[in-house]
């Protein structure tokens, strides 16, 4: 005679957090290193290496990592290449922090 098989219950699970999309809903400014930790307190499980490749991709769509949206491109009659590049890397950066760290050249050069 056959045995009978026995019943399982399956428990109920959580739904699952898409990685990448809650990585992505973080600050920019926020380290790596961070994210990882408050994902673990938020019970994802992630891995620095996870955090950069998903705001590498981020940025090759277009959507920098903690911004929504494409990048604002900001073009001038006037402006050469590095013009252009600098205004991208303060749009990127954030006003504020491009600001701070402008300032912190300025003390180096008047130290000099």
């Amino acid at each position: 005679m056959p045995k009978a098989k026995k019943k399982t219950v399956s428990k109920p699970t959580a739904p699952k957090t898409n990685k990448s999309a809650w990585i992505r809903s973080q600050p920019a400014t926020t380290s790596a290193k961070d994210l990882v930790k408050q994902g673990k307190a938020a019970g994802i499980k992630l891995s620095v290496a996870q955090v950069y490749t998903a705001r590498a991709n981020a940025k090759k769509k277009g959507a920098p990592a903690g911004k929504p949206g494409p990048k604002p491109k900001v073009v001038t009659a006037t402006a050469s290449g590095h013009d252009q590049h600098f205004v991208s890397l303060v749009l990127d950066l954030g006003l504020s922090k491009a600001e701070a760290l402008l300032q912190r050249i300025r003390d180096r050069v008047r130290e000099l």
